[in-house]
């Protein structure tokens, strides 16, 4: 019997694998072929994956983050690699494939095996702009450098698996073992209570290379629960205003945010984007984002909420 720690998946902060569950396929029908060989495609559950992390160890839950661990969506794509046997074809889950009613058969050859938890599986881009099609991208030659250009949002995590298998002449099955990973990448915006202290209000824009924008917002009292936004593996930006309550019963003025890029996004990595303040000697107060400063409000700063000028009258 398995364990729940054996069902459970990570998001690793670094090139790590998302391992997870394919038990669960709804058969459908497909069309009869012929060939000299066979193939059957396994994707089971698989143990936790311990990774550690470039910077501190850490990893996080995906389920910790509110998304699922098994996607529902197992979409197969299954792709010769050998020159002259032209087969290509899409299928809707493994069971679809392994349909013992059909009991698919091929030519003797090497062949990829894509499974992808969406449908249609999602296409790519090159990293000069260019588009290729996801039925290209198994026989692509620098297929490492793709782009998934899968959905962004919120619990969007997108797994994909593949792997390369030979196809010999006989009546056998030839197992064929896939794992699927998360590919896309999280950023999730914080902020330290120093920040909250000061600026009892903010609202932050995230805005990705594809053109997505997600804003984080938080009010005094009601600071909200972390958000986790699925993007794809490219650079994105982050910018926008708080507000700073004065002394006494003046209104709030508004600070705006300046743009912070980052421009190094990897694969399976979840990026936390952390605004702080630092108070700058002789200038006034820092605005950061991941220890690096974006800007500076140069006048004299007060960081005690309960010193006397900070007081209500």
């Amino acid at each position: 019997m398995k364990t729940e720690k054996m069902k459970r998946v990570f998001l690793a902060i670094g090139a790590a694998a998302m391992l997870v569950s394919c038990a669960q396929d709804q058969d459908a029908p497909v069309p009869t072929r012929g060939g000299t060989g066979s193939i059957a495609i396994n994707c089971d559950t698989a143990p936790e994956l311990g990774v550690v992390t470039r910077a501190s160890g850490d990893q996080t839950n995906l389920e910790d983050m509110g998304c699922t661990t098994d996607p529902a969506i197992k979409r197969v794509l299954v792709t010769s690699l050998t020159e002259g046997i032209e087969y290509n074809e899409p299928f809707t889950s493994p069971t679809s494939f392994n349909n013992p009613d059909y009991n698919p058969s091929l030519e003797a050859g090497d062949y990829m095996v894509t499974i992808g938890s969406s449908n249609p599986l999602c296409n790519w881009k090159t990293p000069a702009g260019d588009d290729v099609d996801a039925k290209e991208a198994p026989a692509y030659e620098e297929r490492a450098t793709l782009i998934p250009q899968c959905e962004e949002g919120e619990n969007k995590p997108y797994f994909l698996g593949t792997t390369t298998a030979t196809v010999e002449k006989g009546l056998h099955d030839k197992r064929v073992d896939v794992t699927m990973k998360v590919i896309n990448s999280a950023v999730c915006i914080d902020f330290t209570d120093a920040f909250k202290g000061y600026f009892p209000s903010a609202d932050i824009t995230l805005t990705t290379k594809a053109g997505a924008e997600f804003t984080v917002s938080y009010t005094e009292g009601t600071p909200g629960l972390p958000k986790y936004f699925w993007i794809r593996p490219q650079e994105f930006t982050i910018k926008g205003t708080a507000k700073r309550q004065e002394p006494g019963d003046l209104p709030a003025s508004e600070v705006t945010i300046k743009e912070f890029k980052q421009s190094t996004v990897e694969p399976c990595r979840l990026y936390t984007m952390r605004l702080d303040i630092e108070e700058v000697a002789g200038r006034g107060l820092s605005i950061q984002v991941n220890d690096t400063p974006v800007d500076t409000i140069e006048e004299s700063v007060e960081l005690n909420p309960n010193a006397p000028a900070n007081q209500k009258k």
